[in-house]
Formats: C-alpha cells, sequence, structure tokens
C-alpha cells in the first residue's frame, strides 16, 4: 500500500523530517507492549507549523483528569505525572528539558504546534489489553 511508506511508529523512528506521515504506538492497532520509552522529533520546512490530527488516542490509565494550558498553542488535556504512570505521551517543542505532564489528544480533534518542530515522548510501563494512538501530522 502506498500509504504504508508513510507511517512510522513511534518507538522505531527517531526522527521525521517530511510535510506529512502517520505516527503510531508500537503493534497498533494491537496492544502496546510494556517498557517502552521512546522519543521522536517531528518536523517540517521552517516555514510551516505542524498540524496533529487524532485518529486514534487510547492510552491507558487516565483515571483523573486534570487540566492545564498547553506550552506549545495546543489546545491539549494534560495530567499529573502520576495519573499517566501505566502509560503516557508527552508533547514539547524543545528537547531541552522533559515535559512533566503527559498528554492526552482528544479523538477526531486537531491540535497545532507553534514552531515546525515537535519533541514527543511515548512511554508504557504496564500491558494492556487495547490502546495505543494513531497521529497524522501534517506541515501547514
Amino acid at each position: 500500500m502506498f500509504l504504508d511508506a508513510f507511517i512510522h511508529d513511534i518507538c522505531s523512528t527517531q526522527a521525521m523530517t517530511s510535510i506529512w506521515g502517520t505516527l503510531q504506538t508500537p503493534n497498533f492497532p494491537n496492544p502496546y507492549t510494556a517498557n517502552d520509552d521512546c522519543w521522536c522529533k517531528i518536523s517540517t520546512q521552517s516555514q510551516y507549523r505542524l498540524l496533529l490530527s487524532v485518529i486514534s488516542f487510547q492510552l491507558i490509565p487516565y483515571d483523573r483528569l486534570f487540566f492545564v494550558l498547553a506550552r506549545i498553542e495546543f489546545s491539549i488535556v494534560f495530567f499529573d505525572l502520576e495519573q499517566c504512570a501505566g502509560a503516557g505521551l508527552f508533547l514539547q517543542s524543545s528537547d531541552q528539558q522533559r515535559s512533566t505532564q503527559c498528554t492526552y489528544l482528544q479523538q477526531g480533534h486537531n491540535y497545532l504546534s507553534d514552531t515546525n518542530t515537535l519533541y514527543m515522548n511515548f512511554y508504557s510501563r504496564t500491558l494492556t489489553v487495547r490502546g495505543g494512538f494513531w497521529l497524522v501530522y501534517e506541515g501547514i
């Protein structure tokens, strides 16, 4: 399939520079494994910003919600780190300091970055019977 060339596993790709592509948890749509700690960098041409479109987002567990304003001009829900002990996704516009709040992206929504680069960290600590994410990114 033509689209397969643009599908990236967040744990097997460290840097992507492209006008568009997709990003998924390992084994998506099947459950992700335990003990993952994966970093990747998505970037596009300097005159563009990154648009993330959320096809699917189920990282478990999200027991209690804590809402915080995003630091990278997204309208995103963040959780305290302890609430994402089983699995989490961190989004940040710089690789200088690891974020302390994991992210919940709402399925069917779009999010626009404030720069042409986005650093992402996915981690999992426990096995799951379902879950993961599938994101489409595009430079606009």
